[in-house]
């Protein structure tokens, strides 16, 4: 090897060897401070998410709980019931009225909780069961109130032992009190 080349590779090696060692480091910082600053875009990102999602949940419950009480057996036929319905009558409209109201508010369960869904539809469930129990020894030619009377006493003589629309709406009034204990 003649002294030139021994020259070059010595001279340049350390700067081969020094260039390498800098863009290395140069690489490793940019990925901490790449990684950094999407850390901290995540958690804007989640402040400004929980800022808008709040009034959307807030009106979620409150839907729900307004649905409770449009749900709520008393209420439910007084809105139903007419003078000249039949029993059979007021069956078919009291579940046609409770399922387009069900589905008119079924979007609603993408905000509430999984529990808070589930009991408003268990609610919803056993209003539909007590109203298909309560017209299954009634005439369905007998008069409508007749199956209004029977389904008011139900509530009234198994108040312990089926799911209320007080029930519900206490639950999600807990559910919004907790979103706001942080």
């Amino acid at each position: 090897m003649d002294n030139l080349t021994l020259f070059l590779l010595l001279g340049i090696l350390p700067a081969i060897l020094i260039g390498g060692i800098s863009l290395a480091m140069v690489h490793t910082l940019t990925k901490k401070q790449i990684r950094r600053e999407e850390i901290q875009l995540k958690r804007e990102l989640g402040e400004l998410a929980r800022k808008d999602l709040i009034p959307i949940r807030l009106q979620a419950y409150e839907r729900m709980a307004l649905f409770m009480h449009r749900m709520s057996a008393a209420e439910l036929i007084r809105r139903t019931q007419s003078p000249k319905m039949t029993a059979n009558t007021l069956k078919q409209a009291l579940i046609t009225t409770m399922r387009a109201e069900f589905e008119h508010n079924i979007t609603q369960q993408i905000y509430l909780s999984r529990a808070a869904w589930e009991t408003i539809y268990a609610y919803q469930e056993s209003l539909r069961q007590i109203i298909e129990k309560c017209s299954a020894d009634l005439d369905p030619k007998a008069p409508g109130f007749e199956l209004g009377k029977r389904i008011l006493e139900f509530y009234i003589e198994n108040d312990q032992n089926v799911i209320t629309t007080e029930q519900v709406i206490t639950r999600l009034q807990v559910e919004v009190k907790h979103m706001f204990d942080v």
